[in-house]
């Protein structure tokens, strides 16, 4: 980001023989280039266990090193979005929260 000032001149193929003049004259214009909004990032621990009959689970940890972009963006709040593949069903959806808890109900 930042502001850049730009000197511009249109020249054609016409020649300047005779006293003639092929350029215009020159315009600055000034540039401002502003930040753009940078994707978030995190890890995911390699895999967590979970038993089928065991109800309700609570797995911390599982998302970690959470950024939600460059310094210019800590102000921002990122939320996970979760799809499964394949795989066990779950009478509760999982969910991952923004401290990295994974939370999820298998279907017994």
């Amino acid at each position: 980001s930042g502001n850049v000032s730009l000197v511009v001149t249109r020249v054609d193929d016409g020649g300047t023989d005779l006293g003639g003049c092929n350029h215009s004259d020159p315009v600055t214009v000034r540039l401002t280039v502003i930040d753009i909004n940078d994707p978030p990032s995190f890890q995911l621990a390699a895999y967590a266990v979970a038993v089928q009959d065991d109800g309700f689970q609570t797995r911390p940890g599982v998302a970690y090193d959470m950024r939600p972009g460059p310094e210019n963006e800590v102000d921002q709040t990122a939320t996970f979005s979760i799809g499964i593949i394949s795989g066990a069903d779950f009478v509760q959806a999982m969910s991952l929260d923004g401290d990295g808890t994974l939370t999820f109900t298998p279907t017994p």
